[in-house]
């Protein structure tokens, strides 16, 4: 796959580690003239650092666990590209979090990882919107987790994605029964079908012309830090054993591999995909459960996002 995105500002989230840091790190090597990213902590950025040209990297204060540090990091980017004369070529909102405990809820009064996966993304998506380029890219990511029938997610125990409401999912509160196990990981597959919903009601809402918007599976990527909640010797195969069987199990990417379909695949200026996409590391249009299609559900899933997202609003 030949990349031909060149030039250009991009923001993404996530990008200390895993597939955040190799999306940067192609980005940067495929003629990127900026790259903007959030960080919790400075001691986390030094493999960033260490990638990306200085000239090249802005990082920013940024914690996706509160709606009011998200809504202080898109005002800060608005400054920063306002100071640099820049507009955004792409937004790829790649940080997530899945939680395998009890529920957790923000400071701001919803489930975490509906919060980190989805909400806060959602916030910096609509308050960035106006700061795009004409025919800008918006990326978020799924995951076959969110469908019942993904055999690689069932043979992760998986149960796919439950959607009673918006109301409930943004409280964690799937009205399912299981051990705190199960009902993590269906809290986990439910924000990931909130990414593919977003990102395919956002594509009927605005014209290609102005922005596109795609999700991406980026498929099971053994070596990165998502399995940090397991037990330790969960966390010790995902991390050293299944990373050295990838290139013999077509259906196991890498963070490589899937960064090398985000930007030469969606970001590439001629990209095959169109709006609305939910694309898979293959390059194959991913497979989606009958919910990443619903239309109520999608519409539901908007109109509270504003609701909970009102209070934080980046004045345009």
């Amino acid at each position: 796959m030949t990349n031909k995105t060149v030039g250009g500002t991009y923001l993404i989230t996530g990008a200390t580690s895993g597939m955040g840091l190799k999306i940067a790190r192609r980005l940067a090597a495929s003629g990127a003239d900026h790259i903007i990213t959030g960080i919790r902590s400075s001691k986390t950025a030094a493999a960033l650092r260490g990638a990306i040209p200085t000239q090249k990297l802005t990082l920013l204060d940024l914690d996706l666990m509160l709606l009011k540090s998200t809504r202080d990091f898109a005002t800060a980017v608005q400054q920063l590209l306002s100071t640099r004369g820049e507009s955004l070529n792409g937004i790829i909102c790649n940080a997530g979090l899945q939680m395998i405990g009890p529920k957790s809820m923000t400071a701001d009064g919803v489930e975490a990882t509906f919060a980190v996966n989805y909400l806060s993304h959602f916030l910096l998506v609509n308050a960035l919107l106006p700061s795009l380029v004409a025919g800008g890219k918006v990326v978020t990511i799924g995951s076959g987790t969110h469908n019942p029938d993904d055999p690689v997610a069932k043979a992760g125990n998986f149960r796919g994605a439950v959607f009673p409401s918006a109301a409930a999912v943004a409280q964690g509160d799937l009205g399912v029964a299981g051990s705190e196990v199960e009902l993590g990981q269906d809290r986990y597959a439910t924000s990931k079908l909130c990414c593919i919903l977003f990102a395919r009601r956002m594509a009927e809402l605005y014209p290609p012309e102005k922005v596109s918007f795609y999700s991406f599976d980026p498929g099971l990527m053994p070596g990165t830090n998502l399995a940090r909640e397991r037990p330790a010797v969960v966390r010790f195969i995902f991390k050293n054993v299944l990373p050295m069987v990838v290139p013999f199990i077509k259906s196991i990417s890498s963070p490589s591999k899937s960064a090398r379909m985000v930007v030469d695949g969606i970001l590439a200026r001629d990209s095959k995909y169109t709006s609305g996409d939910y694309v898979e590391f293959t390059g194959h249009l991913a497979p989606h459960s009958p919910l990443a299609v619903d239309d109520e559900h999608a519409e539901d899933l908007l109109t509270l996002s504003k609701e909970l997202i009102a209070p934080f609003e980046v004045q345009q």
